[in-house]
């Protein structure tokens, strides 16, 4: 072989490695992101968990924004990753979505146990998904 070739075939080799190893990276700082997302998310599933009939909904309306955009960015970086128990947390957040949806006037009222109670379940599936996905890291 001549070493033109040889330089050639080296190269390449190393360069397939150092495009190997950036996907790699890419793959971890997603998963890392995603965990950092779903904590966010579980956080918020414990600041809604406290509503109270009496409390007005200007409370918690940035909570509820904040978990539609956690959920955006939550869904497109479990694709990325290939993380798939995220059915069961779009459903959770579906069910707080809902609930928040059936408030009427200036407070939570009778909204409230609705979303304390679909809040509870984003919780539980929270920690599911979390001790599957970020804790066995």
């Amino acid at each position: 072989m001549s070493i033109t070739l040889k330089r050639s075939m080296l190269m390449l080799v190393v360069l397939l490695l150092v495009l190997a190893l950036a996907g790699c990276q890419q793959v971890s700082d997603a998963r890392s992101q995603f965990c950092t997302e779903l904590r966010d998310i579980g956080a918020r599933a414990v600041e809604l968990k406290a509503a109270k009939v009496d409390e007005p909904i200007t409370k918690y309306q940035s909570t509820i924004d904040s978990l539609a955009t956690k959920r955006q960015n939550v869904n497109r970086l479990a694709r990325l990753t290939s993380i798939e128990s995220i059915a069961k947390l779009d459903a959770a957040l579906d069910k707080v979505a809902q609930a928040y949806a059936t408030v009427q006037g200036n407070v939570l009222g009778p909204a409230a146990d609705k979303l304390a109670s679909a809040a509870a379940e984003l919780q539980q599936v929270y920690d599911d998904i979390n001790t599957a996905v970020c804790a066995a890291k």
